[in-house]
């Protein structure tokens, strides 16, 4: 919520939806990416307590 507040008084004010939509993109791309490292190395310890 608070991302999408940010944005949308960024676009309004600079008036440049396509930089805000660019931008929240980037943002979604690195919290996806998080999440999944996260996801990927619990994962990981899983295999090496049952090996």
């Amino acid at each position: 919520m608070l991302l999408a507040t940010f944005l949308y008084q960024k676009a309004s004010r600079l008036g440049d939806w396509n930089a805000v939509a660019i931008i929240a993109l980037i943002v979604t791309t690195l919290i996806v990416m998080k999440g999944l490292n996260i996801i990927a190395s619990r994962m990981d310890r899983r295999e090496m307590n049952h090996a």
